[in-house]
């Protein structure tokens, strides 16, 4: 028996690779339940694919509540999801990666993806500051402005090995 690698079969095991992802993702879509939320990430990961954005999405239990007002949540997430997949563009492998993870009265929002250059951790919150020039620099601003008015809200950033993450977690209140 032969090693046959006819074009044919290579072309099936894309296919069922591609399909494999399109569905694994519209697995992870449907736990997400807020409609807000789950409009966003349907918009977002659509455009980073059309970039060449290689996007994760991971939600293995059902989100039904946010934790704040859904429309600050989703604005904050917009932010982080921007900012992720501009960084992610200037690398020679791009991807995103999120994770929402809903658990016992808590929600955590994780965006990960790599960055090529440096991060000073004292400027990116500052109003104007960007690392892509002039007029720029108001997104992580405005999450944290957001943010300053939900008390359940924690967040941190961390870069790493070439990789930047932005968590967010929320406390619900009772």
């Amino acid at each position: 028996m032969s090693n046959c690698t006819h074009p044919c079969l290579e072309l099936d095991a894309g296919f069922d690779r591609r399909i494999g992802e399109k569905i694994r993702v519209s697995t992870q879509i449907g736990n997400v339940r807020v409609p807000q939320v789950r409009s966003l990430l349907l918009s977002k990961l659509a455009a980073m694919s059309k970039q060449g954005i290689d996007c994760r999405l991971e939600a293995l239990y059902p989100v039904e509540r946010v934790g704040m007002d859904p429309w600050s949540f989703t604005r904050c997430l917009g932010i982080l999801l921007d900012n992720a997949a501009e960084a992610a563009l200037e690398t020679e492998t791009p991807w995103v990666e999120i994770i929402l993870l809903s658990q016992k009265g808590r929600l955590s929002l994780r965006v990960s993806n790599p960055y090529a250059g440096m991060i000073d951790p004292d400027k990116i919150w500052a109003e104007g500051f960007s690392t892509k020039g002039e007029g720029r620099g108001l997104g992580l601003a405005s999450y944290h402005r957001i943010l300053a008015d939900c008390p359940n809200a924690a967040t941190s950033t961390s870069w790493a090995g070439g990789v930047f993450v932005q968590e967010l977690t929320v406390e619900e209140t009772v």
